[in-house]
């Protein structure tokens, strides 16, 4: 493994972190617009809702491209020590939450990917074919393996999405209540 380096010293994440970090989000944002819009506002087997698939599934392995590269910075670039004026009982969920928002990410690609090899398609990325990684199953004993992987999917969505909330509500208390301005920590 890469020896971290030391943390900057202007306080900050590494300008390569900041900048996935951000993309990140806006692909995450976009993910969850789309997605809703597919399930519940969008004709189901309309073009519309083909194209919106299309770009779910794009941005969805952008998104697993993105957080390996985010994780190869996190392993490469110490993030900045938290101030010292946050107390333990807000750096722990911090932790917490910061490390569910690596993990669940990456599950819901794995559901995403499932849910359509397991259909008998192909993950394509702009076109280009990805790798089969589930095999496709029919449903003989009653189990339908690509109708749980798109729940699944659809519940680890909407918990990152609380996630979110849950971290940009703690950035909004250390930035106004406890007046720690960490945002400027992960501003570009």
């Amino acid at each position: 493994m890469a020896k971290k380096s030391t943390p900057s010293t202007d306080g900050k994440y590494h300008i390569s972190a900041r900048i996935i970090h951000w993309t990140m989000a806006a692909c995450f944002a976009f993910m969850w617009i789309c997605g809703f819009s597919m399930a519940n506002l969008v004709q189901d087997e309309s073009s519309l809702q083909k194209v919106l698939l299309n770009l779910h599934i794009w941005i969805g392995v952008t998104l697993l491209f993105l957080l390996v590269a985010r994780v190869v910075i996190w392993l490469t670039h110490r993030p900045p020590p938290l101030p010292d004026a946050i107390s333990k009982f807000d750096a722990v969920p911090a932790y917490w939450i910061h490390a569910l928002l690596y993990i669940l990410p990456a599950l819901a690609v794995t559901l995403g990917w499932a849910n359509i090899n397991l259909g008998g398609d192909h993950v394509t990325w702009f076109g280009l074919s990805m790798p089969k990684v589930f095999p496709t199953v029919e449903s003989w004993t009653g189990f339908n393996g690509e109708e749980l992987s798109q729940t699944l999917h659809m519940w680890v969505a909407y918990t990152i999405l609380l996630l979110v909330v849950t971290h940009l509500l703690g950035v909004a208390k250390h930035r106004w209540i406890d007046k720690h301005d960490i945002l400027r920590r992960m501003t570009l």
